[in-house]
């Protein structure tokens, strides 16, 4: 089993936006929510959302206050690889996350700027899936290459 100790996620800075062609683009998005549906629904919003990590349903699916998001970029990994991402985005502070453009998917953000999909793709904890830019497609590559997460050699 192979578990990543907080020190293992990379530092990484928030990228340029980057317009990219979907990975796959077969997958539909999350579910709109609807005005009165209860909280940790998917969030349809079209603005920012920010806050404080409350659970962690995969490393594509955050819920960020009572909002749930998804993430662009990643599709999901295993869960025994999660526990030293989700604390060490939680040791950072409250989350930001930026809604991408027609898809309902989000791009979240460390409070220290860090882009969340990024560093879980670096340290191998997911795959790079819908939507993934070109440095999403890269941090993949570099954890298979060091032999990261998913991609320990055992």
């Amino acid at each position: 089993m192979d578990h990543l100790a907080v020190w293992d996620i990379p530092a990484v800075t928030t990228p340029p936006p980057v317009e990219s062609e979907p990975r796959d683009q077969n997958r539909n998005a999350s579910s709109h929510r609807q005005a009165g549906e209860p909280a940790g629904e998917p969030s349809n919003s079209t603005q920012v959302l920010g806050g404080i990590v409350t659970d962690v349903r995969d490393v594509a699916t955050w819920v960020v206050g009572s909002r749930t998001v998804r993430l662009f970029g990643i599709g999901p990994g295993p869960h025994k690889l999660l526990a030293s991402l989700v604390n060490w985005v939680r040791a950072k502070g409250p989350v930001e996350c930026v809604p991408q453009a027609q898809n309902l998917l989000y791009q979240c953000f460390t409070a220290t700027g860090e882009d969340i999909a990024e560093a879980a793709l670096l340290a191998g904890i997911g795959r790079a899936g819908e939507y993934a830019t070109a440095a999403y497609e890269n941090a993949e590559s570099n954890a298979r290459r060091m032999g990261k997460g998913l991609w320990a050699r055992h």
